[in-house]
């Protein structure tokens, strides 16, 4: 029994369980605190080797990953202005009415510009309904002009948990400068696109510089590929905040 409960200790989904009974009883439990206890947690309870190993978090590519979460998806609900209840992990009437309102609008957006492949769908499906209308628009143009010139695009990411972004800045080679929190995929509001051929990944190309450009035709897009510090042009993001710490306070207050 005692193998048992360790064991349990060991997996996300425990932690999150603990967390909202902790929330029911009165504690108030920000985002990243949280982030923090569950992997400390993992981590000190994970079975040890000689060698440092680090666990990595496999990235959510679909809205049932996220929705795991509950948490989270409560924040993105609220960001979203589905929700209004309290973020205590707990899946209640409020959630679920806020999650049905996400997923009418969704399905709506779809519809205007029809559905794309799998991998693409499941990552716009991560994103806030306002930033899959604005993905979806631009997509539709650059799928066509990527088939245009013999090759395929693809949403490649969509929203990541803070966790997530943590786990991808710790990479090397460097990928990225933002931690959890500190990007805009952490709020549903950011993708990346791919270019493949004969079903290759093309990670460098001219061609994301074409369909990265096609940003200026979508209201409220900004592209990566402006950027002076660190320049991304595989990445799109929808504006809806003056800032990232604007957007966070919303995301965690």
């Amino acid at each position: 029994m005692f193998k048992y409960i360790l064991n349990r200790l060991t997996e996300r989904s425990t932690w999150l369980g603990l967390l909202a009974l902790a929330t029911a009883c009165g504690a108030t439990i920000e985002q990243a605190l949280a982030d923090q206890i569950i992997a400390a947690g993992m981590a000190a309870l994970s079975p040890k080797t000689g060698k440092r190993n680090r666990k990595t978090t496999t990235m959510a590519d679909s809205i049932s990953d996220l929705q795991k979460d509950t948490f989270y998806w409560q924040r993105l609900l609220r960001l979203a202005g589905y929700y209004h209840g309290a973020i205590d992990g707990i899946p209640g009437n409020g959630t679920r009415n806020g999650t049905e309102r996400w997923s009418t609008d969704a399905d709506r957006y779809k519809m205007e510009t029809g559905c794309f492949d799998e991998r693409t769908e499941r990552n716009i499906s991560t994103l806030l309904p306002e930033a899959q209308k604005a993905a979806r628009q631009w997509f539709k143009l650059a799928r066509n002009e990527a088939a245009n010139q013999g090759y395929e695009a693809k949403i490649i990411c969509g929203t990541r948990t803070y966790a997530e972004q943590n786990d991808l800045y710790r990479q090397r080679p460097k990928v990225t400068n933002a931690r959890g929190g500190q990007s805009w995929h952490n709020f549903g509001l950011a993708w990346d696109f791919g270019i493949f051929q004969d079903r290759n990944y093309l990670p460098n190309h001219p061609l994301y510089t074409t369909l990265g450009k096609l940003y200026a035709k979508i209201d409220g897009l900004e592209w990566g590929g402006t950027w002076k510090s660190f320049t991304d042009p595989p990445h799109l993001q929808l504006h809806q905040f003056g800032s990232i710490s604007e957007a966070r306070r919303s995301f965690e207050t």
